[in-house]
């Protein structure tokens, strides 16, 4: 299943927008290697990668929302927490195993879905807040 960016998964601004794409990349880069015969130590340093991205992003749309004063922060930031929790149990379960396959298969099923959320629900939420903002790092 190829999974995509465009423009519908937009939040209205550019450096989470880029963010999200590279998420898109990662999941990609999952799905490309899948369909390798060596695909071992590709998925390990993939997972890695998108692991310590996906706290990256958070952070940044934490740095926005608080700047908004976004009055759902709290529950946004709740819903980081879990996704972070349930991302690195699935990512560490196959990293502490022989991953075959379908374990593959289903991270990027689950992952895939995981960033449909995040993006097109529950940061859609934060978009009036935040899309005019230019934060100064």
């Amino acid at each position: 299943m190829r999974f995509e960016w465009d423009e519908s998964y937009s939040v209205g601004v550019n450096e989470l927008d880029e963010q999200h794409k590279k998420l898109f990349d990662l999941i990609g880069i999952i799905e490309h290697i899948s369909s390798q015969e060596d695909y071992k130590m590709a998925i390990y340093e993939t997972l890695d990668n998108l692991m310590e991205y996906v706290m990256i992003h958070f952070h940044t749309e934490e740095v926005y929302m608080k700047s908004a004063e976004y009055p759902e922060f709290e529950d946004h930031l709740k819903k980081h927490q879990k996704i972070s929790e349930d991302v690195n149990s699935r990512v560490n379960y196959i990293m502490n195993k022989e991953p075959t396959a379908l374990d593959l298969i289903m991270i990027h099923n689950f992952l895939i879905e995981w960033l449909k959320e995040h993006i097109m629900v529950e940061d859609q939420g934060y978009r009036s807040f935040v899309e005019h903002l230019e934060i100064k790092k």
